[in-house]
């Protein structure tokens, strides 16, 4: 996992919400990547702390359809 985190985890998001829900998505996604996960946030990277508050963020908007809610997520973290 590269820098880009937030936009890799997002683009996996994307992808499994097609076919589930986002929970599940995001729930799939802690699971299978936790190694890689757990390194990063041992080596206390700010970075990844950021993404996975922001997709918790994201989740909980999504799950609640909260469209201004997500937007306004969507357009600080990614400065649209």
């Amino acid at each position: 996992i590269n820098a880009d985190i937030h936009i890799y985890v997002w683009e996996f998001l994307k992808n499994e919400f097609l076919r589930t829900t986002i929970r599940q998505a995001f729930d799939k996604f802690l699971h299978s990547h936790r190694h890689i996960l757990y390194m990063q946030w041992t080596r206390n990277d700010s970075s990844l702390k950021k993404s996975l508050r922001m997709h918790k963020k994201m989740t909980e908007a999504l799950i609640a359809r909260d469209t201004s809610h997500i937007s306004s997520i969507v357009k600080k973290h990614w400065e649209l």
